[in-house]
Order: structure tokens, then C-alpha cells, then sequence
């Protein structure tokens, strides 16, 4: 009965030892590749609009307004442009607080910390300011009369072009409207 017992364990062991070993000689996994390094972002400098990579704001205006009526459709096409007016060129000046000159702008500066500030823009529109960064992307939000604008800034592995994204949010709209603009630096 022994012996039984023995060849059975025997034959029930062997198949388990011989896919151990075959599993054993299959070829190791690659390696997973290393991401490539981005370079520390320098924001810092003059930014110039690269007007063949950016999207128009009269085109992403009348694509976001095209199935509006008349009326809401006029109002919203003068909101959006004026609010998210799109600038030549301007200056950033980086560190704890973010601060951008915006053509002929007062600088808008923001705390990267979340600490909320004011800024008013040339027309007298006041705004509620707040900042955060991470890594080579940057938010600020500009919190208006109803509605909030947000600005996300990000640096291109190349650290001499900066995409910015606003984004209008208002609770009048069904969709954020957004719009992108590509900066390329001067000095």
C-alpha cells in the first residue's frame, strides 16, 4: 500500500516540478523603459504668441455659440471674446508668487500656494485670483462676477514653448469653453 501511495504522489508531483521548470526558462520581461527626464522649467521671460499652432478665439467662439439662438448667441459671443481676450505676447516672472504682464496689463500676480488675491483688469473688471503649481504645468483661476476663468500653463519638454488653455465656467453654460494658445520664447 506504501508503494501505491508513493508512485501516486510520485505522478502528482512530477507534472507540478516540471511546469516549475518550464516556466523557469521562459525569457525574462523587458524592462520597462525610463521616461524621459523633462528639464526643469524655466518660465521665466518674454512669451510670444506662435499663431500657426494656436486655435483661433473668433473660430472656438463660433463653434461653442453655433447652436445657440439669436440673442444668447450675440450675448455669448461678446462674453467669451472679451473674457478670454488672447494676448501677442507677455512677460512671466516666476518663484512663490506667479506674476504676468499681459501686453499692456497691470501684472496679474498669484501665490502659488492657493492664497487668494485680487487683480483688475484695465476695463475695471475685478477678479478674485488663486494659483497652484505642479511640476511644468501651472493653474491660475481668476474668479469673476458669475462666471471663472482658468488659465493652466504648460511648459513643453523643449522649455522654450508654453501652451496655455483657458477655460470659461459659468453655470448659464452647459460646456466649459476653451480655447489653447501656444507661446514660444524671446530671449
Amino acid at each position: 500500500m506504501a508503494s501505491r501511495f508513493s508512485i501516486a504522489f510520485v505522478l502528482c508531483v512530477l507534472p507540478l516540478g516540471a511546469q516549475g521548470k518550464s516556466k523557469a526558462k521562459a525569457p525574462a520581461a523587458a524592462p520597462a523603459p525610463i521616461p524621459e527626464p523633462t528639464p526643469k522649467a524655466n518660465w521665466n521671460g518674454t512669451w510670444a504668441l506662435v499663431a500657426g499652432e494656436s486655435e483661433s478665439l473668433e473660430a472656438r467662439v463660433a463653434e461653442f455659440t453655433k447652436d445657440m439662438n439669436f440673442v444668447q448667441k450675440q450675448l455669448w459671443k461678446r462674453k467669451l471674446a472679451k473674457a478670454c481676450k488672447g494676448f501677442g505676447k507677455f512677460l512671466i516672472l516666476g518663484g512663490d508668487v506667479f506674476s504676468i504682464s499681459l501686453d499692456k496689463e497691470l501684472p496679474l500676480n498669484t501665490a502659488m500656494d492657493g492664497t487668494a488675491g485680487n487683480w483688475t483688469h484695465s476695463d475695471g473688471t475685478k477678479y478674485e485670483t488663486s494659483g497652484a503649481r505642479k511640476g511644468d504645468t501651472i493653474v491660475q483661476t481668476l474668479q469673476g462676477d458669475g462666471y471663472t476663468l482658468s488659465y493652466t500653463y504648460f511648459m513643453r519638454k523643449d522649455g522654450q514653448t508654453l501652451v496655455m488653455q483657458a477655460a470659461y465656467t459659468s453655470p448659464k453654460l452647459p460646456d466649459s469653453f476653451l480655447v489653447k494658445q501656444v507661446f514660444r520664447k524671446n530671449d
